[in-house]
């Protein structure tokens, strides 16, 4: 139940992080829309950054976590070995998790008129 949890409001950070890029960038991705972006490649801007923040977090999680869980398992009767892979699965359930909810937030603001947003100026 916490890990659910824990995984909603992280998921609920990301969302607010592509949402905040979408928000803050609203004229650029119109100029770019109408000079003939594509969607994949708004897709592309609006998913680098949280994407690299996600590879970075594994990157510095992986190892971490490893060599604190060998360390704590040492201490026990039957010895228990944990796999890469099982490190790495919950890194990769996140990353499906995130890619969806910047394929969304990328639909939506792709189907705004650029109009909308280029008015104000």
């Amino acid at each position: 139940m916490f890990s659910g949890l824990t995984i909603l409001i992280s998921l609920l950070g990301f969302y607010g992080l592509v949402y905040f890029i979408s928000i803050t960038k609203t004229k650029e991705l119109a100029v770019r829309k109408i000079l003939g972006a594509s969607y994949r490649e708004i897709l592309n801007y609006l998913g680098k950054g949280p994407v690299l923040y996600l590879i970075a977090a594994g990157v510095i999680s992986l190892p971490l976590t490893y060599l604190l869980s060998e360390n704590w398992l040492q201490n026990y009767a039957f010895r228990v070995s944990i796999a890469w892979w099982n490190l790495l699965l919950p890194i990769l359930f996140f990353g499906f998790l995130i890619w969806i909810l910047i394929v969304t937030k990328t639909y939506l603001v792709f189907k705004e008129k650029p109009v909308n947003s280029l008015r104000s100026e």
